[in-house]
């Protein structure tokens, strides 16, 4: 077993982000966005996804390798209304407010072959189930991304549903599509994730430090 594969099997670290961990959060967006995805063509400049165009209310998640690497990361929100969702999403997409709040990820970016932005999306979906904004628990999960991009296919299985999205202040050129999950398919996406944890496909991980929106968390572990 090599250095690589024996530190791919060992426990992550998945924490909220601090100021020092803005360079290397920054270049692993670059990497991701513009040297990585071949499946569509980027039309902004890299400083538009910089940690520095973030808005303020995000919550920057991150998961680092024993070695202190970092693996993986995302930025996430909760919009409490329409307009907001559009912010955050940076697509038009309609609901009515019986379907918020949502909890939106975007920015999302990993090291490949190395099943680390799963783990992630793991926890940000117990994160996403232990969540109450005044006292209206999380309705559904969201993100948008590049019709091409293999991730919204990839997460069917978890019992997200994929849909076209047309307007927007997209990233990428091209058809883009939303995925979404409702909240009564969280502990099925959560299972299904943990169940391959357990089968060594994906790492396993520890919270350090503060949890995300801990505000709006009554946080138990199932």
């Amino acid at each position: 077993m090599t250095d690589v594969q024996k530190e791919e099997k060992e426990r992550l670290v998945i924490r909220l982000s601090r100021p020092e961990d803005t360079q290397e959060i920054d270049a692993l967006r670059k990497v991701s966005y513009f040297e990585t995805a071949d499946w569509a063509e980027f039309k902004r400049t890299p400083d538009y996804i910089s940690v520095a165009n973030d808005s303020p209310e995000d919550q920057v998640l991150v998961a680092f390798l024993p070695s202190g690497k970092l693996a993986a990361t995302v930025r996430l929100g909760i919009a409490k209304t329409q307009a907001e969702l559009i912010d955050q999403l940076g697509a038009v997409v309609h609901v009515n407010d019986d379907q918020l709040p949502i909890m939106t990820a975007g920015r999302a970016c990993a090291v490949p072959g190395g099943g680390y932005y799963k783990a992630l999306r793991l926890a940000f979906l117990e994160v996403a189930h232990a969540m109450r904004f005044n006292g209206h628990p999380i309705v559904a999960q969201m993100g948008v991304n590049a019709a091409n991009n293999p991730v919204p296919r990839s997460v069917v299985r978890l019992g997200y549903e994929v849909f076209p999205v047309d307007e927007g202040d997209f990233i990428f050129s091209g058809p883009h599509v939303a995925n979404r999950i409702h909240r009564d398919r969280f502990m099925q996406a959560i299972f299904l994730l943990r169940a391959e944890q357990q089968a060594g496909k994906t790492p396993e991980w520890d919270w350090e430090g503060p949890l995300p929106f801990k505000q709006y968390l009554n946080w138990v572990r199932q």
